[in-house]
């Protein structure tokens, strides 16, 4: 089964995702866990900037541009 970057990328982050939730729950790590959710927060920031959108955009006036 071939897997999509988009797939690949939402996996790594779930699986990033339980792991600071386990820590932060068993109290286990000192300040890690809440960088790795700092860091879920702006990849997932990046994530949404980068994915394509499914804009109806309006071709440029000028169709040399």
């Amino acid at each position: 089964m071939k897997w999509s970057p988009l797939r690949k990328s939402l996996l790594a982050y779930a699986l990033v995702a339980l792991l600071a939730s386990l820590m932060l729950w068993q109290q286990v790590g000192g300040i890690l866990p809440v960088l790795m959710w700092m860091g879920l927060v702006l990849g997932g920031a990046h994530l949404v900037a980068v994915l394509p959108r499914n804009e109806d955009d309006e071709p440029p006036a000028d169709s040399s541009l």
